[in-house]
C-alpha cells in the first residue's frame, strides 16, 4: 500500500504545481497597439542584418522588414506579442516582448543550434522553448563529424540524466544507456527508440553464442545520416504507453528542404592505438611466485624436480625450451586498429517534391588482432506533394554489418583478453623442438592449465551478420487550416546469423573435459509491422490562444524466432560448423513468439498568451502478451508551464530573454515480460528417439506491466539576449509491480515463477548550461556543462519465494566471482561481500585478533595466521562467514556529466569535450583472478609486495595455492573507485576558402582524437565499461576490449 500512497501524493503534488502555474493564467489588460522598435544584428560580428522578416508570432499579415542599419519597427500590444525574425541563412528566433517597446535581436547562423529548432512530439513539431515537460533536443553539430560510429556512443555526456557507460571498445558494441536511473530489476532498461516514426526494436541483443558479444542495435543506424534526436525523459514518455518507461528517443533521419541538388561527400581515416599494457609478472617472477606455491603445498625440491623439472632448471631438450621463454602476450594479442568511414548524400527538389539520399561503408580493424567490423548503409528520404491537400514522406533505411569477433566472456579458456593476461610468461605461442627451433604448432596449455592465447586468436571465431531494413510513409491530408488526417505505417525487418567456435588444440577442455572443442551457431529474425492514423489540429483562437494536439490510433504486430544452437568435439579444427560435432552433446533450443499491440491516444498542448502553457496526453494500450484481466492499461501526463518573463513585471529587467517555469506528472509502463510467461503454453521435447509437446512454464495470468511514475519540476532561463542558457530539472521516478523472478521447489519441474511485486525509485537533479562567452566577427568561444545526479533506492522487495529466501533483509544475486544484493532502502544491486582491514603482519597479532585473545577463524574452523587478509568479524563471533558479509560498494554514480569548450577563430573551428563520472565504484574482477595468487596462473606486478615473511607490512597477502584461508574471497579489496575525467574528444575543423572554384560549394578538413587522456585511479582497463545490459552488469569490469584512443583525419566536400 505505501507505493499507492506515495503515487496519490506524487499525483497531488504534480496537481498542486499545476494550479499554483494556472493561479497565474489572468486575463492581462490590453495596453492597445503601440510602435514597437529595435535593431536586429547578426551574433558573430555584431553587424546589422538588412531585409530580415519581423513578424507577430501566431498573427498572419502582420510584417515589417529591417532597413540597411537593421532597424524595424512594427506596431503590436506589447503585452501580448511575440516576434519572430527570419531571414536567409540563419535561423529563425521568436522574442517574447514581455511589455517591452524596445527590442534588439541577434540571429545565429544556420550551423548554430537554436531554441527555435523544433522538437518532434506526437502532435507534430514543437519548438523547444514552448515544451513544458523535460525533453532535450540534439542536432548533427551536436554529434556528427566527431568519427563516432554508433549514435549510443555519439549521444554520450550530451543528454542530461542519461548515463553512458561502454559495452566494449569493440566496434559496434556502443554504450549502454540509462535515463534517469536503474528502472528496473529484471526488465529492459533500454530506452525506446523510434525511427522516423517507426518503433525501433532495440531488445535481441543481450545475449549470443559467443560469450560477451552483444552488438549494440543502434549500431545498425549511422550517425551521418541522422538530421535530429529528440530525448523524452519525464511523464510525455507516456505518449508510448506501456514501451515508454525508460523514456523516448526519437530519431529522424536525414532529409531535405533544397530545391536545388546538392551532393555531398565525406571521408575519414584513423587509428585506434593499442590499449596501456596490464603490469604483470616476467618469467623470472612468475617461476618464483610459483616456487613460492609450490613449497606452501609442501613439495620439496625432489618432487618438484621430479615432477615439474623445468621450474629448478633441470629439464632438458624439449621441455626446457617449452618454460624457457619470456613471452609477453598481450603483444600477441593487441594491435593497431585502421578506421575507414565513407559517407554521400545527394538532396534536392522542386516545389512539388525534395529528396535525401546516403550511402556509406566503414570499416574498422580492432585492436584484438584478427578482429573487425564492416557497415554498409543506405537511406532515403523523400517529401513529396501529391495533391493540393496530400502530402507523403517515404523513408527507407538499409544496413548489412559484419563483425569478426572473439570471445570477450569471462572465461580465460576461450577468451584471449583474459587468456593473455592469465597466460605464465615462461610459455611459448608454439611448440618448440629439442634442438630449440620454433615449430609451427601451437603449444598445448602445460602445467599451468591456461590457453593459448594465440591459438584463440587465429582459430577461434565469432562471426556475426546483421541485415537491417526500416521502411515506411507518413503523411498528412489537409482537411482546412490547421487541421489535418495524419497516418503513418512502416516495418522493421531484423536478421541476424551468428557463428562462434572455440578450438581443441591450445586450449582448455570446456563442459567439465568433455568438451575438446565447441561450435556455437544463432540465427535471430525479427519482423513487425506498424500502423497510426488519426486527426491533428493546429489553431490560433485570436492573439491569445494556440492550441496542438493529436487523437488517433496506432497498432504494431511483432514476429520473433531465434535459433541457439551448441556443437562439441568436431573431428578436428577445420571443422568448425554445426552438425560437425558430437550428437550426445549437442544442444539446440528454436525460441520466439507473436505479440501484438493496440493503442488509442490523444495529446493537446495549449498556450495561452505566449505565457501559460498546458499539455495533457493519454494512452489506452492493449497488449497480447497480457492475460485477458490486465491486456488494456491507461497511460497519461499532465504538465503546464509558466513563462515568467512574459509578465508585464518583467518588462524592466532587459537581461532576461526568457525565464519559465515547469512541472508535469505523468504515467508509463514496460511490458517486457516475455511473450508467454502469462499463458498456458505447450513446446516441443525430445526423447531418445521420439518427440512431443509438454507443457511450457508455470503461466502467470496475473502478470502486468511494470508501472513508472514520473513527476518534474524544471526551470528554464535565457539571458543577455541569448548568451548564457540554463536549464534546471528535479525529478522524482517511482516503478511499481517490479518483474521478478521467484525460485520453486523442484517438484514444481520448473525453477522460475514470474511475478510481479516490489517497487524503486529515482530521485535527481539536472542541470544544462550553455554560455557564448565572446561573439566576435573572427572570434568566438562557447562553453557547455552537463551535470546529472540520481539516487537510486529500493523501496520494497520484489516477489520471493518467502521470507526465507532473505539474507541479511535482502536478495542475493550472483555474479561471476561475487554478489550482490538487493535491499529495502539501498540502491539496486549494490554489492554484497567481506570488509577487509589489512593483513597480518606476525603471527602474534594474527593470534589476538578474535575473541578473549584467540585468532580467528573462517568457515572450517582454520585459524587466520600471519600473512592472511584481516576481514571485518560483522557479528564480532570470531568466525569470518557469510553472516560477515555487507554491503561494499556501489556502481551508481553520484556525479555524471560533460564540460564542452567550442573554439572559432576565421576558418578555424575547434571542438573539446571531457566527460566525466564520480561516486560510482567498479568490481575488477580481472584484478581479482590476477592478485589471489590461489593458482599457477600469471599474477599482476603488483603481487611482487605481497607478505613473504614475519613482519611484513603490505596490504597483499601471501601466496598459497587454492587460497584454503580464502584470502581472494569476494571483498572490497576487488571494489575500485570509478571517478574519472577523460578528453573525450577533440575535434579541429578548417573550411577551405573556395572563392575561383565554382563548382565545389564547401570543404571542410578536420582531425579529430577520442579518449586521448583520462584521468582515473581505477586499476583496470576502463572505468566505466558494463559487462552486460542493465542493471544486473552494471560497474562489472569482466575485461572485455578496453576503449582505447584513437586518431582520425577527414575532409567533407560539397558540390
Amino acid at each position: 500500500m505505501d507505493h499507492i500512497k506515495h503515487k496519490y501524493k506524487a499525483l497531488r503534488t504534480a496537481m498542486c504545481l499545476s494550479m499554483l502555474l494556472l493561479v497565474f493564467c489572468h486575463v492581462s489588460v490590453a495596453q492597445g497597439q503601440v510602435p514597437v522598435r529595435g535593431v536586429v544584428t547578426d551574433a558573430r560580428n555584431g553587424q546589422p542584418l538588412s531585409d530580415v522578416q519581423v513578424s507577430v508570432y501566431g498573427v498572419s499579415g502582420k510584417t515589417a522588414q529591417t532597413d540597411s542599419l537593421g532597424r524595424y519597427s512594427l506596431e503590436v500590444d506589447p503585452r501580448l506579442a511575440a516576434l519572430q525574425m527570419s531571414y536567409v541563412g540563419f535561423k529563425t528566433r521568436l522574442v517574447y516582448l514581455n511589455g517591452r517597446t524596445t527590442l534588439d535581436v541577434s540571429l545565429l547562423d544556420e550551423s548554430s543550434v537554436s531554441d527555435m529548432d523544433p522538437a518532434v512530439w506526437k502532435n507534430g513539431y514543437v519548438i523547444p522553448k514552448d515544451l513544458p515537460y523535460a525533453a532535450t533536443v540534439l542536432r548533427p553539430e551536436d554529434f556528427s563529424g566527431k568519427g563516432y560510429i554508433t549514435l549510443s556512443d555519439a549521444l554520450s555526456g550530451l543528454v542530461p540524466g542519461m548515463y553512458s557507460s561502454a559495452r566494449s571498445g569493440a566496434s559496434g558494441y556502443g554504450s549502454n544507456m540509462n535515463i534517469r536511473g536503474i528502472s528496473s530489476l529484471s526488465a529492459n532498461t533500454r530506452p525506446l527508440v523510434v525511427v522516423d516514426g517507426v518503433i525501433f526494436e532495440n531488445r535481441f541483443a543481450d545475449y549470443s553464442v559467443t560469450g560477451g558479444v552483444d552488438l549494440d542495435p543502434l549500431s545498425t543506424l549511422k550517425v551521418e545520416n541522422i538530421d535530429r534526436v529528440t530525448v523524452i525523459k519525464d511523464g510525455a514518455a507516456s505518449l508510448y504507453g506501456s514501451l515508454g518507461a525508460n523514456g523516448v528517443i526519437i530519431i529522424e533521419t536525414a532529409s531535405s528542404t533544397a530545391t536545388e541538388t546538392r551532393v555531398g561527400v565525406e571521408a575519414n581515416f584513423g587509428v585506434q592505438f593499442k590499449p596501456r599494457k596490464m603490469p604483470l609478472l616476467n618469467a623470472a617472477e612468475h617461476k618464483n611466485l610459483t616456487l613460492e606455491q609450490m613449497r606452501g603445498q609442501g613439495h620439496d625440491y625432489e618432487f618438484i624436480k621430479t615432477y615439474s623439472p623445468f621450474m629448478v632448471g633441470e629439464a632438458e631438450g624439449e621441455e626446457h625450451y617449452r618454460y624457457a621463454s619470456d613471452t609477453d602476450w598481450q603483444d600477441w594479442t593487441q594491435q593497431r586498429g585502421f578506421i575507414q568511414n565513407y559517407s554521400a548524400y545527394v538532396r534536392g527538389g522542386d516545389a512539388i517534391s525534395n529528396y535525401a539520399a546516403t550511402a556509406g561503408y566503414t570499416s574498422n580493424d580492432g585492436i584484438i588482432k584478427n578482429t573487425s567490423y564492416e557497415r554498409f548503409d543506405f537511406g532515403l528520404n523523400a517529401k513529396m506533394k501529391l495533391l493540393s491537400r496530400l502530402t507523403v514522406k517515404p523513408t527507407l533505411l538499409f544496413s548489412r554489418s559484419l563483425g569478426f569477433n572473439r570471445d570477450q566472456g569471462d572465461s580465460e579458456v576461450s577468451n584471449p583478453i583474459l587468456a593473455s593476461l592469465y597466460k605464465s610468461p615462461m610459455m611459448s605461442p608454439y611448440k618448440i623442438s629439442e634442438d630449440g627451433y620454433r615449430l609451427p604448432h601451437y603449444a598445448e596449455t602445460g602445467m599451468f592449465n591456461v590457453s593459448n592465447p594465440k591459438a584463440l586468436i587465429d582459430n577461434s571465431l565469432g562471426d556475426s551478420e546483421t541485415f537491417r531494413t526500416i521502411a515506411g510513409v507518413n503523411g498528412t491530408i489537409d482537411l482546412s487550416k490547421g487541421l489535418d488526417i495524419y497516418f503513418n505505417t512502416g516495418f522493421d525487418l531484423l536478421k541476424y546469423s551468428e557463428d562462434s567456435f572455440t578450438p581443441d588444440v591450445g586450449v582448455v577442455s570446456q563442459q567439465d573435459g568433455q568438451a575438446r572443442n565447441v561450435i556455437g551457431h544463432m540465427e535471430r529474425a525479427y519482423y513487425s509491422t506498424y500502423f497510426a492514423g488519426g486527426l491533428n489540429v493546429n489553431r490560433s483562437f485570436g492573439r491569445k490562444h494556440h492550441l496542438s494536439g493529436r487523437v488517433g490510433v496506432r497498432g504494431k504486430q511483432n514476429d520473433y524466432d531465434e535459433y541457439f544452437a551448441i556443437d562439441a568435439n568436431s573431428a578436428s579444427d577445420v571443422f568448425v560448423k554445426m552438425g560437425k560435432g558430437d550428437k550426445s552433446l549437442r544442444y539446440i533450443r528454436p525460441s520466439g513468439g507473436v505479440w501484438n499491440t493496440m493503442s488509442f491516444e490523444a495529446a493537446a498542448h495549449y498556450t495561452y498568451l505566449n505565457k501559460y502553457i498546458l499539455a495533457a496526453n493519454a494512452t489506452v494500450d492493449g497488449n497480447s502478451r497480457f492475460d485477458e484481466d490486465y491486456r488494456f492499461g491507461l497511460f497519461y501526463s499532465l504538465a503546464g508551464a509558466w513563462r515568467i518573463s512574459a509578465e508585464p513585471f518583467m518588462a524592466q529587467i532587459q537581461s532576461i530573454d526568457d525565464l519559465k517555469l515547469r512541472a508535469s506528472y505523468g504515467v508509463s509502463g514496460n511490458d517486457d515480460i516475455g511473450n508467454v510467461n502469462s499463458l498456458f503454453y505447450y513446446e516441443s521435447t525430445s526423447y531418445y528417439t521420439g518427440s512431443g509437446l509438454v507443457r511450457g512454464g508455470i503461466p502467470n495470468p496475473n502478470l502486468r506491466w511494470e508501472e513508472t511514475t514520473h513527476v518534474n519540476v524544471g526551470l528554464d532561463l535565457s539571458v543577455f539576449d541569448g548568451v548564457a542558457k540554463l536549464s534546471l530539472d528535479y525529478f522524482d521516478n517511482e516503478v511499481n509491480d517490479l518483474l521478478g523472478y521467484s525460485l520453486l521447489p523442484s517438484y514444481y519441474g520448473e525453477s522460475i515463477y514470474v511475478r510481479n511485486g516490489g517497487s524503486l525509485s529515482n530521485k535527481g537533479l539536472e542541470m544544462a548550461l550553455d554560455v557564448k562567452a565572446i561573439r566576435g566577427n573572427r572570434f568566438g568561444l562557447e562553453f557547455g556543462l552537463v551535470l546529472s545526479h540520481y539516487k537510486n533506492e529500493l523501496l520494497s522487495l520484489p516477489a520471493t519465494a518467502g521470507q526465507e529466501s532473505l539474507v541479511n533483509g535482502g536478495i542475493i544475486t550472483p555474479i561471476e566471482g561475487g554478489e550482490r544484493i538487493m535491499k529495502v532502502g539501498e540502491p539496486v544491486n549494490v554489492f554484497y561481500g567481506h570488509k577487509t582491514k589489512g593483513v597480518f603482519s606476525t603471527t602474534e597479532q594474527a593470534n589476538a585478533a578474535g575473541l578473549e585473545g584467540k585468532p580467528l577463524v573462517n568457515e572450517d574452523g582454520n585459524p587466520f595466521g600471519a600473512g592472511d587478509m584481516i576481514f571485518d568479524d560483522l557479528d564480532g563471533n570470531g568466525v569470518i562467514n557469510a553472516a560477515d558479509k555487507q554491503i561494499i560498494g556501489d556502481p551508481n554514480p553520484d556525479v555524471s556529466g560533460s564540460f564542452v569548450t567550442r573554439l572559432r577563430y576565421g576558418r578555424l573551428r575547434a571542438n573539446i569535450m571531457f566527460d566525466f563520472a564520480t561516486g560510482h565504484d567498479i568490481y575488477n574482477h580481472v584484478r581479482n583472478n590476477l592478485e589471489s595468487m590461489d593458482t599457477y596462473r600469471n599474477q599482476s606486478s603488483a603481487v611482487e609486495n605481497r607478505w613473504k615473511a614475519e613482519g611484513n607490512i603490505t596490504d597483499m597477502p601471501k601466496a598459497v595455492y587454492g587460497d584454503p584461508m580464502g584470502n581472494g574471497r569476494f571483498s572490497d579489496r576487488w571494489i575500485e573507485d570509478g571517478t574519472f575525467v577523460r578528453l573525450r574528444n577533440i575535434s579541429l575543423n578548417y573550411s577551405v576558402p573556395l572563392k575561383n572554384i565554382k563548382i565545389i560549394r564547401s570543404l571542410d578538413i578536420h582531425v579529430t582524437g577520442h579518449n586521448l587522456f583520462t584521468y582515473t585511479k581505477y586499476l583496470g582497463f576502463s572505468p566505466d565499461v558494463s559487462a552486460v545490459v542493465g542493471g544486473a552488469g552494471m560497474g562489472a569490469d569482466y575485461g572485455r576490449v578496453p576503449v582505447t584512443r584513437s586518431l582520425m583525419a577527414g575532409f567533407k566536400l560539397g558540390i
